[in-house]
């Protein structure tokens, strides 16, 4: 293990499937401080498989083994959400910093039990949000905290999909044939009044503006 890997951000992935191939998994081997040590997943010869693709030193078949590998010092639990919160618990409790793929876990009240122990072990917890901090996403929450598209009154989400298919047929979460559509509209009352002092509104309330976006799987306005 190089000096970098010894002394930065030393990760182990529970769960190296589809959503670490490209977006996660390579990403921590580019970072400064960052280094990605090993990967687990319950069939060995796929874990196998990921790690000498993407030149990881150590594979698992049992998480158990990586959470407790004392050259790791993080955890990126990227399985199905049912289980995010036992493997996300049983790493803090091994004191490493988890980073779990959202969504955050099946319920609420799983979310609150992760979140509680992170407070009580002083652990680091974080979830996969990382669209919050794009480009179009700012400039989609600077839009509405300025109030430069007016007062947002509704906001629709629509699954989109091309005919004759059904989602459980998509291939993974960025699937072509399968996007997700959010549209807000803003609207303000009809009649606006300049003066000296600045400018009122009065009057019947009418749309100004309409927003709409096609993403893969996650929205935050």
């Amino acid at each position: 293990m190089n000096e970098t890997a010894k002394t930065g951000i030393r990760w182990g992935i529970i769960g190296c499937g589809n959503v670490t191939e490209v977006k996660s998994g390579p990403a921590f081997n580019k970072i400064s401080n960052s280094s990605l040590i090993a990967v687990m997943r319950r069939d060995a010869a796929r874990a196998k498989d990921y790690a000498e693709r993407h030149k990881v030193p150590r594979y698992y078949d049992n998480a158990d083994l990586l959470i407790n590998d004392p050259d790791i010092n993080a955890v990126y639990v990227a399985t199905p959400p049912g289980s995010h919160e036992a493997y996300a618990i049983a790493a803090m409790k091994a004191g490493k910093s988890v980073y779990v793929e959202k969504p955050m876990a099946i319920d609420v009240n799983a979310c609150l039990r992760m979140k509680d122990f992170a407070e009580k072990t002083n652990s680091k917890l974080t979830i996969a949000h990382y669209r919050r901090a794009l480009p179009k996403f700012l400039y989609i929450r600077d839009l509405l905290k300025t109030g430069a598209i007016g007062i947002v009154r509704t906001v629709r989400i629509s699954m989109l999909q091309k005919d004759g298919l059904s989602v459980s047929s998509a291939t993974n979460i960025l699937d072509p044939n399968f996007v997700i559509g959010v549209w807000a509209s803003a609207s303000r009352p009809q009649i606006k009044t300049l003066s000296t002092t600045g400018e009122s509104y009065s009057g019947s309330w009418v749309q100004v503006s309409r927003i709409g976006m096609p993403l893969t799987n996650e929205v935050v306005i």
